[in-house]
């Protein structure tokens, strides 16, 4: 006789999914918004823009600034294993090429139209991936942290921002959310960063960071203080407008083009374009007849066809440097050069032990939501777990595993995966050691993967009302990104105790990023015995809540939306490798 045990999966998710044609950059939108919020900081960038011009001027009649500036950037890997969680060797590279820009020795300045040639600029400001972090330890620059908000990604993505005085942050991420919509990546001027210091930086989508796109060098303009050669109160191809910056002619800027004929030589807001100055003493002393085409090839433009900066956009990015808004002057000191440790060789450090647990059911059924990875399965499934082998942070040579439980594989040296069955039910203990030539690092994981009885709790008349802590052995937890919104055992509250099973969809932490839009997590009952039950089957929830504005106060959540969970619950009947949702 076969018997027919079902297990219930209860699912908290507030889930967004989008899909845009995307644009250079939402810098300009961003700064619109922040203007907003900040009525002062129009002010405040126009004193700040003032103050920068009279000091270019100052030093283009005095001296010649030869002086190179060293800054250190750290770029932030934010993924949820997918392709966006990029390799050391791929950030490298790209971290190379965007210094080479910045050092005017990106060999495409040489296709610069005729017009430009004489204006093609070096910014002589070298930029090094750190070799200290905020805490003074060794580091190769590189930051990894598991999130969600990778795939709904705007300021709440930017984790763990080093301090904006020392280092230049960047952030990688796979999608951008609602309000950068279509945008591959923004930043934020020195003056609005002053106002915002822990959004300070660039974030990027992880597919405009390689050598064919110059998206990250556009941004790192923004950070020094660089608009969009048609200005920042305005979309491209709107309206003929301007920098600040003498050397780029007015424009009405491109949308993505490439290097056509018509992007390259559009002279409709700059014919006649010329520049009068005047000397020390007030008096006219030069009149400079600039390009009558628009510098469609600038870095700062759309055009995707960006070759150069233009000598007088160096001058405002290294004058932009000298200023102590948005702590920019500190960036290249010796000192913070020295605690970043910007002009260090690249340490060799210890390989980051890590690991994943990818979905490997082939059963039948609609899945609960859209996992790829699978931690759940009754004791002596036919289908496995599939663990997957994530360690960075150098060359692995090899590695080691080895897993409790009753495993099926309970030791591998496998570099790629191991698919494991397990007869002892509970929860798994994981561990892998990664090996290099600079050493090993083990993790072990208590709680990888959960191994559910087959034994049925009861029928019909079930009840369960946790009571105490040792009645949720057999109801897993599973809170995937280890943060405030989880499911979890509560003795503040109950029906007929004090006690019960709470989903926690607040967070009272200090940390900035608290918004849960994106998030899921589980619980998961135990075993039941349907067999012989026809007719309707009843799942009766006792339950409470509370709500708070706390969210909306703090700017948490997206306006208009307090919390925006969702409670699903999803039934499977061949032991967690499917899952058919029922409410």
């Amino acid at each position: 006789m076969s018997h027919k045990f079902a297990v219930l999966v209860f699912t908290i998710l507030c889930m967004a999914g989008r899909s845009y044609a995307q644009q250079p950059c939402s810098a300009d939108e961003h700064y619109r918004r922040l203007l907003e919020k900040y009525p002062q900081l129009s002010q405040y960038e126009q004193q700040f823009d003032e103050q920068l011009e009279r000091h270019i001027a100052a030093r283009t009649t005095i001296v010649v600034d030869t002086h190179t500036y060293d800054i250190p950037i750290v770029v932030h890997v934010v993924h949820d294993y997918g392709v966006e969680n990029v390799s050391d060797d791929a950030i490298f590279d790209a971290a190379t090429y965007w210094a080479s820009i910045y050092m005017k020795q990106n060999a495409d300045t040489a296709d610069a139209i005729t017009p430009f040639i004489p204006y093609v600029g070096n910014a002589k400001i070298r930029l090094h991936l750190a070799t200290k972090d905020p805490n003074g330890h060794p580091t190769k620059g590189i930051v990894r942290l598991q999130s969600y908000l990778t795939f709904d990604a705007d300021d709440q993505a930017k984790y763990n921002s080093w301090n904006s005085h020392q280092y230049v942050n960047i952030w990688l991420i796979n999608e951008m959310g609602a309000d950068e919509a279509g945008a591959a990546a923004y930043a934020l001027l020195p003056a609005s960063a002053a106002f915002e210091p822990q959004y300070d930086g660039i974030i990027c989508l992880y597919n405009y960071t390689d050598n064919s796109t110059k998206t990250i060098p556009h941004e790192m303009g923004h950070v020094l203080n660089l608009q969009h050669p048609w200005g920042n109160s305005n979309n491209p191809d709107v309206a003929c407008g301007d920098d600040h910056v003498d050397d780029t002619p007015p424009t009405k800027g491109h949308n993505p083009s490439g290097c056509t004929f018509a992007a390259l030589y559009d002279t409709t807001c700059a014919t006649g374009y010329h520049k009068v100055y005047t000397s020390m003493s007030g008096l006219m002393d030069s009149l400079v007849d600039y390009p009558d085409t628009t510098n469609a090839q600038n870095i700062m433009d759309y055009t995707y066809c960006q070759r150069m900066f233009t000598k007088g956009q160096a001058a405002r990015m290294r004058t932009s440097l000298t200023s102590g808004t948005a702590g920019r002057n500190n960036l290249y000191s010796p000192q913070n050069l020295d605690s970043t440790g910007a002009l260090a060789p690249r340490p060799e450090l210890l390989p980051i032990a890590d690991f994943i647990v990818n979905n490997k059911s082939t059963g039948s059924g609609i899945a609960a939501h859209n996992d790829t990875r699978q931690y759940f399965l009754t004791m002596n499934n036919a289908n496995a777990f599939q663990f997957v082998n994530e360690s960075w942070n150098d060359t692995i040579t090899n590695v080691a595993w080895s897993f409790t439980n009753g495993a099926s594989t309970p030791t591998s040296t496998s570099m790629t995966t191991v698919n494991n069955k397990f007869s002892t039910p509970g929860w798994v203990t994981v561990s892998l050691t990664a090996t290099s030539n600079a050493g090993s690092n083990t993790v072990v994981n208590p709680h990888a993967v959960y191994v559910a009885d087959t034994a049925p709790v009861g029928g019909r008349s079930y009840a369960q009302y946790f009571a105490n802590e040792s009645d949720i052995a057999n109801w897993p937890m599973f809170n995937y990104y280890n943060n405030q919104f989880k499911w979890e055992f509560y003795t503040g509250a109950g029906a007929g105790d004090n006690s019960c099973i709470r989903y926690r969809s607040f967070d009272t932490s200090s940390r900035t990023y608290g918004c849960a839009f994106g998030d899921h997590d589980d619980i998961y009952t135990p075993a039941f015995n349907l067999e012989n039950y026809t007719g309707n089957l009843y799942l009766d929830l006792f339950t409470a809540g509370a709500l708070t504005n706390h969210g909306i106060t703090m700017g948490v959540y997206p306006a208009g939306l307090l919390h925006g969970d969702s409670l699903e619950i999803s039934a499977s009947i061949n032991g967690g490798a499917a899952w058919n949702k029922i409410a």
